[in-house]
């Protein structure tokens, strides 16, 4: 559902790219970051390397991040902030779910956004980070999302694959 995209150094992709994925120019949030992953990669064919997209979105999407479900600011200002109120010494601490905000406002560059995208089985996936013994390895990205794509990272992982995960290090 992206707002607008604006294209800088290079011009606009010679096709109407939103038509590829929904009637009615309506976009989900996983078809928006393949629609960007794909722009990315024509420009990178095409050499335009330099072209650089920008997506600007009115929702926040729900990420897990060293046992804490996160989001990046919608406004694109690098901020990211936390998605559940707890008390300071229950952050990181397996178990300790806290409760779901239902708004995101950025402590940096005050944007708000009035949704939140969170996954159908969010406590499922909680769950299962949670019985891995270092807050880091608590890790879970939405599939598409733009930084588990730039860092090469695993993104839409199902259930049964975070289990394997944890029975490959051990953990049941």
């Amino acid at each position: 559902m992206p707002d607008e995209i604006v294209h800088r150094k290079g011009g606009p992709v010679d096709r109407d790219p939103e038509t590829q994925f929904a009637e009615g120019g309506e976009l989900s949030a996983v078809d928006a970051q393949r629609l960007g992953r794909l722009l990315s990669q024509d420009l990178e064919r095409r050499g335009k390397t330099g072209q650089l997209i920008i997506w600007s979105a009115s929702y926040a999407r729900a990420y897990v991040y060293a046992g804490e479900w996160v989001a990046d600011c919608p406004a694109k200002c690098g901020n990211v902030e936390l998605l559940t109120i707890k008390r300071d010494q229950d952050r990181s601490r397996a178990g300790v779910a806290g409760f779901r905000k239902e708004t995101f406002t950025c402590s940096y560059c005050k944007e708000t956004a009035t949704s939140i995208h969170w996954p159908d089985n969010a406590d499922e996936i909680m769950e299962v980070l949670d019985r891995r013994p270092v807050p880091h390895t608590r890790n879970w990205y939405p599939e598409g999302h733009i930084t588990a794509l730039e860092f090469g990272l695993d993104d839409g992982q199902k259930i049964e694959e975070l289990l394997a995960e944890n029975d490959e290090h051990g953990i049941s």
